[in-house]
């Protein structure tokens, strides 16, 4: 069961209990071409989740030609802003190849679960989500939606993950942006009995 303190943290209690840790992070200021702002992402380059990527996603209010809002933007992966990284992303090589949507109903969880050479970068667009990383017994819990920013969490090749349903009450919706693509001819993922 997730610990209810997870429902209220934030992106630098995160990274704080990572340092907490001892687990070396990195911020990386990212200048972008496509927004007026720029991106900050971490990432953990230690410990037992080296290779996580952590960003805080832009939401930005949309006007129509009179000036008033009629919405807004949210830029969820984009090679401008760096956060798929040569060397490190298959993305970035083979290009995103697969982008889908999965739905958690309120309470439940998906996952526990790992990927022998499939990447996820998950973003929450609706509802709240806590995305569980586990390796060896350790947690980290990473919330994100709604009330946490659509922040993306990028879970390389190995590190076991699972999504829950921060609310009792609705549906929560996680876009996934993954290399390579599904293939129910070759079996990619590795499911576990890991309580969490």
């Amino acid at each position: 069961m997730v610990p209810d303190r997870i429902k209220y943290i934030s992106l630098t209690a995160i990274l704080q209990e990572c340092k907490d840790y001892g687990w070396k992070i990195n911020a990386i200021e990212a200048d972008t071409v496509s927004w007026p702002t720029h991106t900050l992402y971490y990432s953990i380059d230690d410990g037992p989740f080296e290779g996580v990527y952590l960003m805080d996603n832009k939401n930005i209010t949309t006007t129509d030609t009179n000036g008033e809002n009629n919405g807004s933007v949210l830029e969820i992966q984009s090679d401008l802003h760096g956060f798929m990284i040569p060397g490190v992303s298959p993305q970035i090589d083979a290009g995103i190849q697969q982008v889908y949507m999965t739905m958690c109903r309120p309470g439940m969880k998906k996952g526990l679960h790992w990927h022998k050479i499939k990447e996820d970068n998950f973003t929450c667009i609706a509802g709240n989500a806590i995305v569980c990383l586990e390796n060896k017994g350790r947690f980290l819990y990473i919330p994100m939606g709604e009330t946490f920013g659509y922040r993306t969490v990028k879970i390389p090749p190995g590190v076991s993950h699972g999504i829950q349903n921060a609310s009792t009450e609705q549906e929560v919706r996680v876009i996934n942006c993954t290399h390579p693509p599904y293939d129910p001819n070759h079996v990619d993922q590795v499911d576990l009995t890991v309580d969490w």
